[in-house]
């Protein structure tokens, strides 16, 4: 049986998944009988690409930060690069979430209102209330 035009090495250039798994190895595992039917090789090849795009997306989290009683609670986290943290003001008083090294900044935050900031660079952090500078804090980034 001929190998389907999408399954030829020769387009396995025009199409690409993350990693090694390619329509051209995808097409010579089907040349060699390692897949009995065309199904079962798109079933696979179909498997692989959702797999690719769940990887790259499920592994970032969202870590929260409440401002609440003129501090930052918790005060100090650990996360990892690519991470994202969610401020909210619980204050009365307008704050900000500032870092120092310009990693971050959630901009001015009235009463109840969120700002979700990505740290993409690994390191500490440490990070202001630029209207309240006594309050301070710190996210770690690996």
């Amino acid at each position: 049986m001929p190998t389907p035009l999408f399954l030829r090495p020769s387009h396995s250039q025009q199409i690409q998944f993350r990693g090694a798994f390619t329509t051209a190895k995808l097409g010579a595992m089907l040349e060699s009988g390692q897949f009995t039917t065309e199904e079962t090789a798109m079933r696979h090849l179909i498997f692989a690409f959702a797999l690719s795009t769940i990887a790259s997306t499920a592994f970032a989290a969202d870590h929260a930060v409440k401002i609440a009683g003129m501090k930052f609670v918790p005060a100090s986290i650990e996360l990892a690069s690519g991470d994202t943290v969610t401020f909210t003001n619980a204050d009365a008083a307008p704050h900000t979430a500032t870092a120092k090294d310009g990693a971050f900044d959630t901009g001015r935050l009235a009463k109840g209102e969120s700002k979700q900031v990505t740290v993409a660079a690994a390191g500490e952090h440490p990070f202001v209330c630029k209207i309240h500078p006594m309050m301070k804090g710190t996210v770690t980034a690996k």
